[in-house]
C-alpha cells in the first residue's frame, strides 16, 4: 500500500505541477498517462529483452494533436501546447537518464539470486541519490571547466529550440 500511495501522490504532484505551469488539467492528465504508457512499455522491453537502451520515436503531444486536433478551436489549444511542449521536451523526449529499467532489473536479479528484497530498496535508493548528486556536480563542474556548449550540443544548443518549434508546428498546422 505504501508504494501505491507514493505513486498516486507523485503522479498528483506531476499533474499539479503541469497545471501550475499553464497546462489544462485534461491535457496534463493525458500527457502524463501517455508518459506512463511509454515508460512501462520501454521498461518491459529493456528488462525482458535484455536491451541496453531504447528510445521512443513519437511524442504524446503530436499523437494527441493527430487524434483530437490542435489549435484555437480544438481540444489541444495554444494555451496548453506551449507549456506542455516544454514539459514534454524536458521530461519525456530523451529517456537516457530513465532509471525505471535499472530499478526493475535490480529487483529481477535479486529475486533470481534469492536476495531479500526489502533491504535492497534502501540500497538502490541510496545508490540513485549518490549517482544523481555526483552527476549534477560533474555536469556543473565540466560546464565551467570546458564550457557548456562544447560538452553536448543537444543540451546547450539544439534542445532548447525544440519546445518553441514544436509549439509553432502544432499551432500553425492546426486544421481550420
Amino acid at each position: 500500500p505504501v508504494a501505491f500511495w507514493g505513486f498516486c501522490f507523485s503522479f498528483g504532484v506531476l499533474v499539479a505541477w503541469s497545471v501550475a505551469a499553464g497546462v489544462r488539467l485534461d491535457v496534463a492528465l493525458a500527457l502524463w498517462i501517455s508518459y506512463l504508457v511509454i515508460a512501462l512499455a520501454l521498461t518491459r522491453l529493456v528488462v525482458e529483452g535484455g536491451v541496453l537502451l531504447v528510445q521512443h520515436q513519437w511524442m504524446p503531444l503530436g499523437a494527441m494533436a493527430q487524434l483530437f486536433g490542435s489549435g484555437a478551436n480544438n481540444w489541444l489549444q495554444p494555451q496548453s501546447i506551449v507549456p506542455a511542449s516544454f514539459i514534454q521536451t524536458a521530461m519525456i523526449h530523451d529517456l537516457r537518464g530513465f532509471l525505471l529499467p535499472s530499478f526493475v532489473q535490480s529487483f529481477k536479479l535479486a529475486r533470481e539470486e534469492k536476495i531479500p528484497l526489502r533491504p535492497l530498496l534502501p540500497l538502490v535508493m541510496a545508490t540513485i541519490i549518490v549517482a544523481l548528486g555526483f552527476s549534477l556536480w560533474m555536469r556543473v563542474r565540466l560546464g565551467y571547466e570546458v564550457g557548456g556548449t562544447s560538452l553536448n550540443a543537444w543540451s546547450a544548443v539544439g534542445g532548447p529550440k525544440w519546445p518553441p518549434r514544436l509549439s509553432a508546428a502544432l499551432i500553425e498546422n492546426a486544421p481550420d
